[in-house]
């Protein structure tokens, strides 16, 4: 059955209503479904909620509620995992968060550091909708039940103060003393892991330092330097292979 992605407010007296464009034009025109065809939605509320196709209009599609089941995880990972990254140029962020989410990233944060060339005055709100459809996308791909949340654009320091409490918290860099990722993961099982990427040109020493005095711990992918997609990528890849063993 076709999973599909809605808003708790979209939920109400049994019915979940479809009112995005994107989303009736992907039912109706692409999938070509049609009255009584069956469906299943996730709200990121805890809940799967078993419908069918009960009412179509041009600006609307009804979802009658059959049953709803209590969901008991994402088949993701099993820990949470926030990704804090460095803007690269270009289009690298909408690969970086298609395939994160594929991977199974909890939180996705773009992150502004002193070395971060993209500036993205007057435009952040536009960059925000098209990231978080990108997410949702990828989670439909995917098949998971929950969407990755996207945060607004954090600097290094406001990123640093929202993972104070993580279990683990890690930067890979180019500059400090580090232990490899894999010996770093085979020591114990994490709940709640922050992962921070920098920009083409690392870090600032300063940044690391920042990091490392709110108990970040510095890691080496390997011998090769690698670039932000990559690095983000693979390290993600990283903790999905250690989390799920």
């Amino acid at each position: 059955m076709r999973r599909f992605y809605c808003r708790k407010d979209d939920i109400a007296n049994g019915y979940i209503n479809i009112t995005e464009a994107r989303e009736i034009h992907h039912i109706k025109n692409v999938l070509r479904m049609e009255l009584k065809d069956k469906l299943v939605f996730s709200a990121n509320d805890g809940f799967e909620y078993n419908g069918h196709i009960s009412r179509i209009e041009p600006e609307c599609i009804a979802v009658k509620i059959d049953s709803e089941n209590i969901l008991g995880g994402d088949n993701a990972l099993g820990c949470s995992i926030v990704l804090a990254c460095a803007i690269p140029k270009k289009a690298k962020i909408d690969y970086i968060i298609e395939k994160v989410t594929e991977l199974g990233v909890d939180e996705f944060i773009p992150l502004k550091t002193k070395r971060t060339i993209v500036n993205l005055k007057g435009r952040e709100e536009s960059r925000l909708r098209r990231w978080r459809n990108i997410a949702v996308a990828s989670s439909k791909q995917s098949g998971r039940i929950k969407i990755p949340k996207i945060h607004g654009v954090l600097t290094f320091g406001e990123a640093v103060d929202y993972a104070e409490d993580f279990d683990l918290k890690i930067i890979p860099n180019l500059a400090r003393k580090k232990i490899h990722i894999y010996d770093l993961l085979s020591q114990k099982r994490y709940g709640r892991i922050a992962i921070f990427i920098g920009p083409e040109g690392d870090f600032t020493q300063d940044e690391i330092a920042l990091a490392f005095e709110h108990g970040f711990i510095g890691v080496s992918l390997g011998e090769n330097t690698l670039k932000v997609d990559t690095a983000a990528i693979s390290t993600v890849s990283f903790c999905a292979f250690w989390k799920t063993k």
